[in-house]
């Protein structure tokens, strides 16, 4: 009926993309783009599906062109930030303090930074942004997973907090976070009970998808059973 409609397409993209169907999802968000460059929402989700295809320069740009036409957006400022964080973690950094500095109770930009602080070494930061995430109503399985992993495994002693981590940990695994039993784990040995520890790293083991994670896994698990924590190196 509107063939002319760039919201229209960029709908059906919309609906496309969350069946699965990469190239009919593309095909509708380029033309809504054709026929309405400043349609954001269309320029956005294509940034989103080049992500996922790995054409990460083409999103980049289609998340700057969302930038420019709506200055600050918070949506494409995090997704900028995701592919800025490896080769330039300040940037990202930068990029995730303006969107805070508008929305301070933007959770996924503080979860987005946290993660950042981490990879920078910057571990007290990382844990006040979890922490602030956390604040916000009901907190993200994930990002209490993130929280407990940092409190028990962390270089930095000031900030290791075992029954604090156990837990965050315990509501990661209620909740069905990825790889919460052996954060679980983790937070028990930190918090020195290390029969609930091995107990619980053992069941980690046996759930391993692969030789590499069930190796790493089992080096952790021979650390609780002789009694000692496991801590990151820095």
């Amino acid at each position: 009926l509107a063939p002319a409609s760039a919201e229209a397409r960029a709908l059906r993209g919309c609906m496309l993309f969350m069946r699965g169907d990469l190239g009919a999802a593309r095909s509708e968000f380029e033309q809504a783009i054709l026929l309405d460059p400043s349609e954001v929402r269309a320029r956005y989700n294509l940034g989103a599906l080049l992500l996922k295809l790995g054409e990460v320069e083409a999103a980049r740009s289609q998340f700057q062109a969302v930038n420019d036409i709506r200055p600050g957006d918070s949506e494409a400022s995090i997704a900028l930030a995701v592919i800025t964080a490896k080769d330039r973690p300040e940037e990202a950094i930068r990029l995730l303090e303006a969107v805070l500095a508008r929305s301070p109770s933007q959770p996924l930009a503080q979860i987005t930074l946290a993660g950042i602080y981490e990879q920078t070494g910057e571990w007290r930061k990382a844990l006040e942004c979890y922490e602030k995430s956390l604040e916000s109503g009901s907190p993200q399985a994930n990002t209490a997973r993130d929280a407990a992993w940092l409190l028990a495994t962390a270089p930095d002693e000031t900030l290791l907090d075992g029954e604090r981590a156990v837990e965050l940990a315990r509501y990661a695994f209620q909740h069905k976070a990825d790889y919460a039993l052996e954060v679980l784990a983790a937070a028990y040995a930190r918090q020195g009970d290390f029969e609930q520890a091995v107990r619980t790293q053992e069941q980690s083991v046996q759930r391993a998808q692969n030789a590499e994670q069930r190796r790493l896994l089992e080096e952790r698990l021979q650390l609780y059973r002789a009694g000692k924590a496991y801590t990151r190196s820095r």
